[in-house]
């Protein structure tokens, strides 16, 4: 199966850029720089005209902005970090510091994103064996046209429902949440003491392991072709450890390199050709 479209990514930098997969010299274009030292950890789309993103630059608080693809205009949104749109509804899911500097999970309208609601509180970050402190808090994935799965307080797999408000905890609490395959209706986790993907049922709570994913990161799924896009460190003498960025197929279980050289850390799919 050729995957046709375009990979919108960030390095984990100040910088935005594209892959065009219709194109057979695959190099990246930069369309967003920010003018000032800053780390963009998210990106989301609102449509395949409008992005959201955030910026964290070490002052008090972290930014969203708006970035128009066509006209190339930015736009800053508000104070927040790890935001996610959700289609459907128009809610902008993101996390910011409350009034009693606790991290928490916020939902906004865009018609007023000033305007916030607390879904809860964030979760705390997870102390790994060998003393390593991983972040608990995770973007939300949106797994129906009302629903959004995130992480709770206490790190458990928690469901809220936008349409009624309603939040419920699954009670489990090592999967860090991925995406949503649409296609088999399962969530997509990774473990926190290792880089080890697997399939999870929320009705059945059966998991399935994806273990030619093991080691990857900075997943990019792409529904159309029931594919994801990730990236992949390797040992490469003398320099030490290469990044490069590769595509796998679900349904022809099959891996194949999307670009060398090349370092993901959160990015998004698009259909249509931009710039």
């Amino acid at each position: 199966m050729i995957v046709e479209g375009q990979l919108i990514y960030t390095g984990g930098g100040n910088s935005i850029e594209v892959i065009s997969l219709w194109e057979k010299e695959r190099n990246s274009l930069v369309i967003y720089e920010e003018p000032s030292i800053a780390a963009i950890y998210h990106i989301t789309k609102m449509n395949d005209s409008v992005l959201f993103f955030d910026t964290c630059s070490g002052k008090p608080h972290c930014m969203i902005h708006q970035l128009n693809l066509s006209t190339k205009e930015v736009l800053v949104t508000r104070t927040g970090f790890l935001p996610q749109y959700i289609s459907g509804h128009d809610q902008l899911f993101f996390y910011d510091q409350s009034a009693d500097n606790g991290n928490w999970l916020f939902m906004a309208s865009l018609a007023d994103v000033n305007s916030i609601i607390k879904i809860a509180k964030a979760p705390k970050n997870k102390t790994l064996p060998n003393g390593i402190q991983l972040s608990g808090m995770m973007p939300v994935v949106q797994i129906s046209t009302d629903e959004v799965v995130f992480l709770n307080e206490e790190g458990q797999l928690t469901i809220y429902n936008i349409a009624n408000a309603k939040r419920s905890s699954l009670g489990i609490d090592d999967c860090r949440p991925i995406f949503w395959r649409q296609t088999t209706q399962q969530l997509f986790c990774t473990n926190w003491r290792a880089k080890e993907p697997f399939l999870l049922d929320l009705q059945t709570r059966k998991k399935e392991k994806v273990s030619v994913l093991n080691n990857a990161y900075s997943f990019v799924y792409i529904a159309g072709f029931d594919s994801v896009i990730f990236g992949k460190t390797r040992s490469r003498l003398p320099f030490g450890e290469s990044y490069d960025i590769f595509s796998y197929s679900f349904s022809e279980n099959k891996e194949s390199i999307v670009k060398k050289y090349s370092h993901i850390a959160a990015g998004l799919w698009m259909d249509a050709r931009h710039p």
